[in-house]
C-alpha cells in the first residue's frame, strides 16, 4: 500500500491568518461594503458552507446578474497565495497528494519542468472526481476543485447538495472508483493532516463513511490516520473516528508550524 496524503488549508495558514476561507470571504465582503455601501454580514463563527450561501444569496437578490461574482472575487483572492517550506516538504515525501485547498501552493513548490492537468472523461459535472494535475511523478487531486479547474468549486452549502448527485453515481457504480481519488482511500495508507474532521461534508464525509461500512464487510483492510495536537484532541471526535476506524495520532507541538512538519517527517 502506499502512503497518500490528504492535505487541508491548515497548510496554509501558518504563517498568515489571512489565507483562511473566512478571511478571504470576509476580505471580500467589505471591500463590497465599502465599495457599494452595503451592509453584508461580517463572518461569525458559522460553518464557511452556510455563511458563504447567505452573502451569495444577498448579492443575487441585489444584482440577479452577479450569480458568479462571488466565486470569481474568491478564486482571484486565492491565487494571490503563494507556497511556504511545508509545501515544498510534501513534495518531497508523497507522491500522490489529496488536498481539499483550491490553490496551487504544492504544484508551484514541485520543482519538475513538466505539468499539465490530466482528466479521465466521465459524463459528470464535477470533473475533479477524475481530475487531477500531473507534475513530474506527482499526482495532486483537488478534491473540491481548484481555481484553475473550469468546473465550479465546492464553497456553498448548495455546492455540496448539487455535489452529492456525482458522490450518488459513484456509490451506486463501484466501478468508477479506479477513475477517481476516492480509491486510494479503499486501497492506500492514508495520512490526513491540517484538515478539520469535526464535520463531515458529502465529499470527504461520504468517503469514509463507505469505507467503514466495507470494513465492516470484509472487503477492505487499508489504515487511515488523522493527525491532530495533543492540546486540540477532542475526546468526541476521536470516538467518533475510531468507529469508523480511523486513527487519531497526537503529539505535544505547541505551534502549527513545528505540528505539521513533525507528522511530515514522520511519515
Amino acid at each position: 500500500m502506499e502512503n497518500i496524503l490528504l492535505v487541508g488549508n491548515g497548510i496554509n495558514r501558518v504563517h498568515s491568518s489571512r489565507n483562511s476561507w473566512e478571511c478571504i470571504l470576509n476580505s471580500i465582503v467589505n471591500n463590497i461594503n465599502n465599495n457599494f455601501d452595503w451592509k453584508l454580514p461580517r463572518y461569525d463563527n458559522e460553518l464557511f458552507p452556510v455563511y458563504f450561501e447567505r452573502i451569495k444569496k444577498l448579492i443575487i437578490e441585489t444584482n440577479p446578474e452577479s450569480c458568479d461574482f462571488l466565486e470569481e472575487e474568491f478564486r482571484k483572492h486565492v491565487e494571490e497565495m503563494r507556497p511556504n517550506n511545508l509545501h515544498s516538504l510534501i513534495g518531497s515525501k508523497f507522491e500522490i497528494i489529496l488536498t481539499t485547498n483550491f490553490d496551487f501552493c504544492i504544484e508551484d513548490s514541485i520543482e519538475n519542468e513538466l505539468s499539465g492537468i490530466a482528466a479521465l472523461k466521465i459524463d459528470i459535472k464535477h470533473n475533479f472526481l477524475t481530475t487531477f494535475t500531473q507534475k513530474g511523478k506527482h499526482r495532486i487531486y483537488h478534491v473540491h476543485g481548484s481555481i484553475k479547474s473550469a468546473d465550479p468549486i465546492i464553497l456553498g452549502s448548495n455546492d455540496y447538495l448539487s455535489f452529492k448527485n456525482d458522490i450518488n453515481r459513484y456509490k451506486s457504480d463501484p466501478k468508477l472508483y479506479g477513475f477517481s481519488w476516492f480509491k486510494h482511500f479503499l486501497n492506500d495508507t492514508v495520512h490526513i493532516m491540517a484538515y478539520d474532521l469535526s464535520y463531515h461534508e458529502e465529499t470527504i464525509g461520504f468517503v469514509l463513511n463507505h469505507r467503514a461500512k466495507l470494513i465492516i464487510d470484509n472487503q477492505c483492510q487499508n489504515e487511515i490516520f488523522y493527525y491532530i495536537r495533543k492540546k486540540d484532541e477532542d475526546n468526541a471526535l476521536s470516538l467518533e473516528l475510531n468507529k469508523l476506524f480511523i486513527n487519531v495520532v497526537t503529539n505535544d507541538s505547541e505551534d502549527f508550524y513545528t505540528f505539521y512538519r513533525t507528522v511530515i517527517e514522520s511519515i
